[in-house]
Order: C-alpha cells, then structure tokens, then sequence
C-alpha cells in the first residue's frame, strides 16, 4: 500500500509540477500574452458588427421615412393634377395650345420655315479663346 500512496503523491505532484512549469514560463507567458490580444480584438470586431449593425438599421429607418415622404408627395401631386385637370378639362386645354401654336407659326415669318429654307446658313460655333487656352483649336475653315 505504501507503493500506491507514493505512485499517487509522486502523481500529484507531477501534475502540479507541469502546470506551474507551463504558467511560469517565457512560452507560456507569451501564449497568455497572445491569448489576451486575441480575446482583445474578437471584443473590437464584436463592438464594430454591433455598430455597422446599427448604422444600417438607422440608414433603413432613414431610408424608410424618406420613401415615405416621396409617397406622399406623388399622391399630393397627383391628387391636385387630377382636380386641376377634371376643372379645366385637359382636351380643351390642349386644343387650345395647339391652335395658339398654329397662330403664332403663321405669324413667324422668322420661325422654323426659315431656318428649314436655309440651313447652309447655319455655322457651328467658333473658338475664340487664346491660343494657350484649353479650347484653342487650329484655325480652319468650316465647310
């Protein structure tokens, strides 16, 4: 029996000795060291998912009330679009504009027929800034 007590002390303190030799050396101090750095930045990553987490839940929140606020403006505008033109009458409205439009060509003797009747006229727009300017181009005759 004396053999077994002393296995088991000699045990005991086998084990007690590998575990002060693990904590009480320059390996294992760096292990903690490193350990301890590690826990450090899981914490930073931890805390910068929880805040990119909230910016995007604020921007949605944002987004949301925005989009909102575009909705109702279009029914606005549509609701007062719809009355204005059920008053007046968008048919007549239009019949209107086009026979002021037809009057005032017949008018124009400087209008669009002019400009259809001569378009050799018509030169592209030239360059005058200096010569050391950006828009300075070679002199030549437009065709």
């Amino acid at each position: 029996m004396d053999i077994r007590l002393l296995l088991l002390i000699l045990g005991a303190v086998a084990l007690i000795a590998f575990f002060i030799g693990r904590r009480t050396a320059p390996g294992g101090r760096a292990v903690h060291k490193l350990q301890k750095d590690l826990d450090g930045r899981a914490q930073e990553l931890a805390s910068y998912q929880q805040q990119m987490h909230q910016f995007m839940v604020d921007m949605q929140d944002e987004l949301d009330r925005v989009s909102s606020a575009y909705r109702d403006l279009q029914a606005k505008v549509k609701d007062g679009s719809e009355r204005f033109v059920a008053k007046r009458g968008i048919e007549q409205f239009l019949h209107q504009q086009a026979a002021r439009l037809d009057a005032r060509a017949d008018n124009d003797e400087h209008g669009l027929q002019a400009l259809v009747a001569e378009p050799a006229s018509l030169e592209p727009p030239r360059d005058y800034s200096p010569v050391r300017g950006s828009l300075s181009q070679p002199k030549r005759a437009y065709a």
